[in-house]
């Protein structure tokens, strides 16, 4: 990641947990490939 005045694109998918079908559920955002983010950078994200 970068400071606080730059960005960076990090691609987030939104995935529906806790559902048997295409709707309901609870939203969450993921992000693959996150291993090189540390915990101040997954913080922001979130």
């Amino acid at each position: 990641m970068q400071g606080p005045y730059q960005s960076t694109k990090i691609k987030a998918h939104i995935v529906n947990g806790f559902t048997a079908g295409d709707k309901g559920g609870n939203p969450a955002g993921v992000v693959l490939d996150a291993d090189n983010f540390d915990e101040k950078d997954m913080l922001q994200i979130a």
